[in-house]
């Protein structure tokens, strides 16, 4: 394996840049993530995604149950941070009184248990090809661009609150 600067891991990662010089090249990681305010309690909001990635590796080890989906959403403003461990498409809420500002949610795919990753039909970059690396649980496998959203917290206001100014 040579050694590349731009890499982070010492193993195959699958991020957002599908590129020939990636660790997976040609192959992506797709988030839709959406933030919303929830119609029915407008004290929370909700996380709305979908996460699609076309790795024949990756998905295998979904399908095995040896990789989930973790979603983290994170303010700085309120130093608030919540993890979920999620399926490829799905929705959760979150109270709106630790979400303030700016709110950046991220996607990774981590292990769930410990595994050998090898290279099926040559996915990884000819760099790590014939190579077999062990993870362990809770390593990244994919990850892409973090998704950043901004609020304003006029949304939790009281009604009296707007004679108090």
């Amino acid at each position: 394996m040579k050694y590349a600067p731009n890499r982070l891991f010492g193993y195959p990662v699958l991020d957002d840049e599908s590129l020939e010089t990636a660790d997976y090249p040609n192959k992506f990681i797709t988030p839709k993530i959406h933030l919303i305010l929830n119609s029915e309690d407008i004290t929370k909001y909700t996380i709305k995604y979908e996460l699609t990635l076309n790795s024949s590796i990756l998905n295998k080890l979904i399908n095995e149950k040896k990789a989930n989906y973790v979603i983290r959403v994170s303010c700085n403003a309120s130093l608030f941070s919540q993890s979920e461990i999620c399926g490829a498409k799905g929705s959760f809420d979150i109270l709106g009184d630790n979400l303030r500002e700016k709110i950046e949610i991220s996607v990774f795919l981590v292990a769930s248990k410990s595994l050998t990753l090898k290279s099926l039909n040559n996915e990884f970059h000819p760099d790590f090809e014939g190579e077999e690396f062990c993870i362990s649980k809770g390593m990244v496998l994919a990850y892409p661009a973090p998704v950043t959203y901004f609020i304003s917290k006029e949304n939790f206001m009281d009604v009296t609150s707007i004679f108090e100014w």
